[in-house]
């Protein structure tokens, strides 16, 4: 089966904190990729979802102050499956249970830089925690029991001079990566600033999009191709009747531009 044609990487400039469109970011600076998830469906954390990340976090690990863009690509599961993207880094999943009935937020190693400095509960000494004192080897991937009881979910992990994440459940956590951090200040730009250090790139958007229904305008076998693939993809009932549908919408927009 072939896949949809959409963007499956976002850009990031790091020098201004932004996401970006294009490549290229208004300040001269070239960008980094950043591979989003099938289906590659990437929006801006609204109101609600700040307040529910920062409330997670703060139910986990104390008041963790997160930057105000913070972008929600969605994925497969159950019910609700966001990956939480936070200065272009994977930050963790946000998801919801929906026989529970309630969201939870598991961080990913990439987001305690963000976290470690603030956080004032949610960390395990996995030495001083679990029976991982005697082990030698690998710790990433390991499964141990803790000496006592903590609640099921996600926790910071602390080994010596590296960090991680892990997963508490029954007695056990699992360690996943352990890697060294170190704390970092970046900008924080507001979403005035992510559209205009993107305009550029909105304005060949625009161009292109132009273009493209002036060339295809009144063209009705155009219109009766696009709704037939359509209701092949969608199953759904093909209209190209004036006003609703296909040609309906070429023709509001041709009104538009004429």
């Amino acid at each position: 089966m072939r896949e949809p044609a959409v963007k499956k990487i976002l850009y990031w400039c790091d020098r201004c904190n932004i996401p970006l469109i294009g490549r290229t970011c208004a300040c001269g600076a070239r960008s980094r990729e950043v591979r989003l998830q099938q289906p590659y469906d990437l929006r801006p954390a609204l109101a609600a979802d700040m307040t529910l990340i920062r409330s997670l976090l703060a139910e986990q690990f104390g008041e963790i102050p997160i930057p105000e863009v913070v972008l929600l690509n969605k994925t497969g599961g159950i019910d609700r499956t966001d990956l939480v993207i936070v200065h272009g880094d994977r930050f963790g999943w946000l998801t919801f249970d929906p026989i529970a009935r309630k969201s939870s937020l598991d961080i990913t190693p990439e987001a305690l830089p963000q976290i470690l400095p603030y956080a004032e509960r949610g960390i395990l000494d996995l030495e001083a925690g679990t029976d991982a004192g005697s082990h030698e080897g690998r710790i990433g991937g390991k499964r141990f029991s803790l000496t006592s009881p903590l609640p099921d979910g996600t926790v910071i992990i602390s080994y010596r001079d590296l960090f991680g994440t892990g997963i508490v459940r029954d007695g056990m956590v699992r360690v996943r990566k352990l890697i060294p951090v170190e704390p970092r200040s970046r900008p924080n730009p507001g979403w005035d600033e992510v559209i205009e250090k993107n305009q550029y790139h909105l304005k060949n958007l625009e161009r292109s999009a132009v273009r493209t229904i002036r060339k295809y305008m009144g063209d009705s076998a155009v219109c009766e191709r696009i709704i037939l693939r359509r209701q092949r993809q969608h199953r759904h009932p093909p209209s190209c009747a004036p006003g609703g549908g296909g040609e309906g919408i070429l023709h509001q927009l041709r009104d538009r531009t004429t």
